[in-house]
């Protein structure tokens, strides 16, 4: 999923919480592997509480909880999915919290949509001492900004989301350095900043005409954004005709010489899988049905 698409839906908010200790920066405790442009996204929620639990969400291992419930405890969020990677990050949470105070430090890891089909057989047999969740959905990971890499993100005791993408080498500090910090149990909770919170608010707001980029047209193409779009014309179907109605249309021109355009079908199949109801994507080519079958 393309993640200017959330971070376009929300500005970054990095207002933190009263509890926060400001000589904190929790820049030190960064994965330095994640890209920036990633790294934007799940820095959305800092300073803010995360994303409630869906409740779409199946919770492998551990009792159902909520982010009030947690109130008073670090809480390591750890994404993952069923791939080599993704084994390598339960078992270093594993051993992290093998040594860490329960009563003070709880960990939930989240696996992702991808390779959803799969996580049961991942994680059936494991015996793991944190709540293992299944967001097969993909709300909660699109609202926390998690995707295919494992990625840890700290919430502290006040309920307040601290850091995302953390190193795992660094965990230790920053787990260390939020349970340092006072606690004040009669402070107000924080609220959830996500995707669809904003969505929400924008819904009740007065309907304006977003203000469109103006593109110069490229070559013989011809700038619509903004405008109606001409109808869909197909000369014949490959394969089933989708019905678009009340759907968003993804156009994709192609051709089957087209190495870059072939490249792209998997990431088109997943939008199309995960979206279904909402989104069509058309592979649209001048080529000879035949050639493309």
């Amino acid at each position: 999923m393309p993640r200017s698409f959330f971070s376009a839906l929300i500005p970054l908010f990095l207002a933190a919480a009263c509890s926060a200790n400001p000589g904190i920066d929790p820049a030190q405790w960064n994965d330095r592997s994640i890209l920036p442009a990633e790294r934007a996204v799940l820095e959305r929620s800092v300073g803010h509480a995360p994303a409630a639990f869906d409740e779409s969400m199946k919770w492998f291992s551990g009792t159902p909880t909520t982010w009030p419930q947690l109130r008073g405890r670090v809480v390591i969020l750890q994404s993952f999915s069923s791939s080599a990677t993704g084994r390598t990050a339960l078992t270093k949470l594993t051993n992290f919290m093998s040594r860490a105070d329960p009563a003070k430090v709880t960990a939930i890891a989240v696996h992702t949509p991808e390779k959803a089909d799969d996580a049961f057989a991942f994680v059936g047999g494991a015996t793991l001492g944190f709540p293992i969740v299944l967001d097969s959905v993909g709300r909660f990971c699109d609202d926390m900004g998690l995707w295919k890499t494992p990625t840890i993100i700290l919430v502290d005791r006040a309920g307040v989301v601290r850091a995302a993408g953390v190193s795992t080498s660094k965990l230790q500090a920053a787990v260390t350095a939020l349970l340092d910090e006072p606690f004040d149990e009669t402070a107000a909770p924080p609220t959830a900043v996500t995707p669809r919170a904003a969505a929400a608010a924008d819904s009740q707001k007065a309907s304006k005409k977003p203000a469109y980029p103006s593109v110069s047209p490229r070559g013989g193409a011809v700038n619509l954004i903004g405008k109606q779009g001409p109808p869909l014309a197909v000369e014949s179907w490959v394969n089933d005709q989708p019905n678009t109605q009340g759907k968003v249309i993804i156009v994709d021109f192609w051709a089957t010489w087209c190495a870059p355009c072939r490249d792209s079908i998997p990431h088109m199949n997943e939008l199309a899988a995960k979206f279904k109801d909402s989104v069509v994507a058309v592979g649209l080519s001048d080529e000879d049905p035949k050639v493309i079958q």
